[in-house]
């Protein structure tokens, strides 16, 4: 997980920043396994889901495709959260790529994510009840929808959202403030992490802080370099871009990512009302 941090932060600074910066991870990580919570839960596939993003976001930047794919194979085994991956590259990409290449490359990363899913999906078919009749059962717990669980949860005291902030490093707010010496490229890793965020609150439980692995390393590496950017205001930096060149789309990439996130939200909020009008399905507790 270091040594991908490492690799991501050493394509924008000196090899001396980036070892500060991917060091600094470390200070993330309590907050998001230690800080104490109702369900302290650590799992093997957590760390590696996070360095796998790393790494991913590494051969992504460098343009290697082939390494791309088969980093999928592995994250996919690992966690479903490997789909971010193919996200990350339609944020990076969407404006400095052909069409025709932006969709092969797309297409492959994804099908690599389908078809090694579909194979987990058969070896494991038996596995609890998120494979048989009962697969919707993450969305919903004891009758009620998840995504209420987890409002009703937040809301019960202000505190809660303290807690959850802080289960995030802070990271959404970092990577607001520094936003403007954000690198282009790396502005989008916050849809992603937005996106992954709603996912978690419809299909997760928000005081799991286990769960925000993969959202405190997608904020991290935009957050940091935006920092550094800001205390290196007006001094030397390597000019570091991503293959490709700026496509037809490039001068509309900052309304385009404002209009993503609040399409992001406005789905989010869509998706309550519509819930809100139908009852959830009641899964009794799984036998372990």
């Amino acid at each position: 997980l270091f040594a991908g941090l490492y690799r991501v932060f050493g394509l924008h600074v000196e090899k001396s920043w980036a070892r500060v910066l991917g060091a600094g991870f470390a200070l993330i990580l309590p907050l998001v396994f230690l800080l104490r919570n109702t369900f302290p839960y650590r799992f093997p596939w957590d760390t590696p889901a996070m360095a796998f993003l790393a790494w991913g976001a590494f051969f992504l930047l460098r343009g290697q495709w082939g390494r791309v794919a088969v980093l999928m194979i592995f994250a996919t085994l690992n966690r479903e959260s490997a789909i971010l991956i193919p996200l990350l590259f339609g944020v990076m990409y969407f404006d400095r790529l052909p069409l025709r290449k932006l969709l092969l490359v797309g297409t492959a990363l994804v099908a690599v994510y389908a078809a090694v899913s579909w194979a987990v999906s058969l070896t494991l078919g038996d596995n609890l009840s998120y494979y048989g009749p009962n697969s919707l059962a993450s969305l919903h717990k004891y009758g009620k929808w998840r995504l209420f669980i987890n409002l009703a949860w937040l809301n019960y005291s202000i505190r809660n959202y303290l807690v959850l902030l802080a289960t995030l490093g802070g990271l959404p707010l970092v990577f607001l403030a520094f936003l403007r010496w954000i690198p282009a490229h790396l502005r989008g890793f916050g849809l992603v992490a937005l996106f992954y965020f709603e996912l978690l609150a419809c299909v997760g439980n928000l005081y799991e802080s286990r769960i925000f692995g993969e959202i405190v390393t997608l904020l991290y590496i935009p957050a940091a370099l935006g920092g550094c950017r800001y205390l290196r205001a007006g001094m030397p930096l390597p000019d570091f871009q991503p293959p490709g060149q700026a496509n037809s789309l490039n001068p509309f990439r900052p309304g385009l990512e404002i209009a993503a996130a609040v399409i992001l939200m406005g789905l989010l909020i869509a998706l309550g009302i519509v819930l809100k009008a139908i009852p959830a399905p009641y899964t009794p507790p799984v036998p372990f």
